[in-house]
C-alpha cells in the first residue's frame, strides 16, 4: 500500500462512498412505503457528493497553482480530460446498454422509450444512471481552473477571497432556492427563468446545454474558491492545538447535516463538506488508524470505483433480500437501508478490489 496516502483523507472518501449508497437505498422512485424517520436518516448523508467535489477541488488547485511550463500544462489538461471522460464514456455506454436490454428483455416499452426519448441527457448529462452525472459535473467545475491565473493576479487578500467564496456561494444558493438548479434525470436548468419568459428549453439543444453547464460551473465556484482560501489558511490551522480544530470541525458537520431540513440544502452541503475534509487532514496522523492502514487505504482508493458500479450491487442485493426476506423491503426503513447499503458497499468494494489487481481494467473502469 502507497504509505504517502492521509488516512484520514482516505477513511473520508470511503466514508463518503458509503453514504452515497446509503442515500440511494430507498427513496421515493422505489414506489414503496417510507417509514417515519428513515427519510431524516438518509438526509444525514447527503455530503457525499460534495465532500468529493470539495476533495477534488482541493487537490486540483494545489497542483494547478504550481508554476508549471507549457509541456506540464498540457499534460495535466490532456491527463485530466482522459481521466474523466473515458470511464463516463465506457460507464455510460455500459448502463445505457444494460437498461435498454433489461427493459427489452421484460418488454418495458415505457421505461424503454423514456430511456432513449433524450439521448442528449444519456450522453452530456449522466442520463444513462442517476449518478453518472458527477463526471460531466467535474469536468465542467474543471474548466473553472483556466481563470486560476487571471485570479491571482488580483492578489486578494486570504479576507477577500473568503468574501468572494461567500458571495459565490450566495448566488448558488439563490439558484438552488429559485427552483432554477440542474433536474436531476430531466437534464435541465434554469427552468423556472426559461418557462418564465415562454420559453420552452427542451427545443433548443445549444441553449439547454449552455443552460445545465452554467448551473454546474456556478455550483462549483464556490469549492474552487473555498479550496483556494484551504491552501492559504491551513498551515496556520496546523500550528493551532489538533483537538480543538477536530472538535470544532466534527460538530460543524453535525450541526450542517442536522440543519439542512432548515437550513437550503445548497448552503449546508458545501459547509459538511469541508468540516469533513478538515477532519480527514487532522486526523490522518491519529496514531491509532495505523493498524486498519491497509483496509482504509484500500477503502479510499476504491472509493470512485464503488460510487460508480454501485447501482448494479443495489439491483443484485435488492432482488435478493427481495427472494429470501421479502418482508423486509415491503417498505423503507432505516433497518432495511441499513442492511441493502451494506450488502451493496461490500459487494461493491470487493469488485472494484478485484479489478484493482489487472491493471487497464482499473485504469479504463474505475481512475478518475
Amino acid at each position: 500500500m502507497n504509505k504517502n496516502r492521509l488516512l484520514g483523507i482516505e477513511l473520508c472518501r470511503g466514508i463518503s462512498a458509503y453514504a452515497v449508497i446509503v442515500v440511494h437505498s430507498g427513496d421515493e422512485t422505489w414506489g414503496l412505503p417510507i417509514e417515519a424517520g428513515a427519510t431524516g436518516f438518509r438526509l444525514l448523508f447527503y455530503f457525499a457528493v460534495p465532500f468529493f467535489l470539495a476533495l477534488s477541488f482541493y487537490f486540483l488547485t494545489r497542483r494547478a497553482i504550481q508554476p508549471m511550463e507549457r509541456e506540464d500544462l498540457t499534460h495535466f489538461w490532456r491527463v485530466r480530460l482522459q481521466r474523466l471522460m473515458l470511464p463516463y464514456a465506457i460507464w455510460t455506454t455500459i448502463f445505457f446498454a444494460s437498461r435498454w436490454l433489461a427493459f427489452a428483455v421484460t418488454q418495458n416499452l415505457a421505461r424503454l422509450q423514456l430511456l432513449t426519448q433524450d439521448l442528449l441527457t444519456v450522453v452530456l448529462f449522466g442520463g444513462a444512471s442517476y449518478h453518472l452525472y458527477f463526471l460531466p459535473l467535474l469536468l465542467s467545475g474543471t474548466t473553472l481552473l483556466l481563470w486560476l491565473p487571471w485570479l491571482q493576479r488580483l492578489r486578494l487578500s486570504r479576507g477577500g477571497l473568503f468574501l468572494l467564496a461567500a458571495a459565490s456561494m450566495m448566488l448558488y444558493v439563490a439558484i438552488d432556492l429559485s427552483n432554477n438548479n440542474f433536474l436531476l434525470g430531466q437534464g435541465l436548468a434554469f427552468n423556472r427563468l426559461w418557462e418564465s419568459v415562454g420559453l420552452e428549453i427542451s427545443q433548443y439543444p445549444i441553449l439547454r446545454i449552455l443552460s445545465v453547464w452554467g448551473v454546474w460551473i456556478i455550483r462549483c465556484i464556490p469549492y474552487l474558491l473555498i479550496s483556494l482560501c484551504l491552501h492559504r489558511y491551513l498551515p496556520r490551522l496546523e500550528k493551532l492545538n489538533r483537538t480543538e480544530i477536530l472538535v470544532m470541525a466534527a460538530v460543524t458537520f453535525a450541526v450542517a447535516n442536522i440543519a439542512n431540513v432548515l437550513l437550503p440544502a445548497s448552503l449546508c452541503e458545501v459547509i459538511s463538506a469541508y468540516s469533513l475534509l478538515l477532519i480527514g487532514f487532522v486526523i490522518s496522523n491519529t496514531p491509532s488508524l495505523e493498524p486498519f492502514r491497509g483496509a482504509i487505504t484500500s477503502v479510499g482508493s476504491c472509493s470512485f470505483g464503488i460510487y460508480i458500479i454501485h447501482p448494479f450491487w443495489m439491483a443484485l442485493s435488492k432482488g435478493s433480500l427481495a427472494a429470501l426476506y421479502p418482508s423486509l423491503i415491503e417498505s423503507v426503513s432505516i433497518a432495511s437501508i441499513l442492511l441493502l447499503s451494506s450488502l451493496c458497499f461490500l459487494g461493491s468494494w470487493l469488485t472494484v478490489y478485484y479489478c484493482s489487481k489487472h491493471r487497464y481494467v482499473y485504469r479504463y473502469l474505475f481512475s478518475a
